[in-house]
């Protein structure tokens, strides 16, 4: 159970706060803390003398520490983003305000900030389609330089 935990710590890091932003670091924190909890608890019930794993502490530890950092870099690639879709001009506006999204809830986030600012009549489909065009263009844009 220590280890299942570790891993799902480890596992979870790597796309949660991608996906979920802050919300994804926290339920990696949640199970960084159980694995840490459970494998200090089972290393308290070893006898004198018996070997203590550590599994649990380097995995709950590895998978915290992955997730803050790259929760940290998402957000700094979300403040680029805004300032070159800001760069481009007003086509770019939706993309410029849903970063913000993108900031603290990930990807969830960039799209439900995007939809705040989806044109009366046009379908969610299209709107999607425009925005994930404008978004392309964007990143095609910041990775010129």
């Amino acid at each position: 159970m220590v280890i299942a935990f570790g891993v799902l710590a480890v596992v979870l890091a790597l796309f949660g706060p991608f996906l979920i932003g802050w919300v994804g670091f926290a339920i990696v924190a949640v199970l960084a803390g159980l694995a840490i909890f459970f494998q200090i608890r089972k290393n308290s019930l070893v006898e004198e003398g018996g070997r203590k794993k550590k599994a649990g502490l380097v995995l709950g530890i590895i998978g915290a520490v992955l997730a803050l950092l790259i929760q940290i870099g998402i957000m700094g690639v979300a403040d680029k983003i805004k300032e070159q879709a800001n760069k481009m001009g007003d086509e770019f506006a939706v993309v410029a305000y849903a970063s913000d999204g993108f900031k603290t809830l990930g990807i969830v986030g960039f799209l439900s900030k995007a939809m705040d600012k989806k044109p009366e009549g046009m379908s969610d489909q299209d709107f999607m389609t425009q925005v994930s065009d404008d978004f392309s263009k964007v990143s095609k844009e910041m990775s010129n330089k």
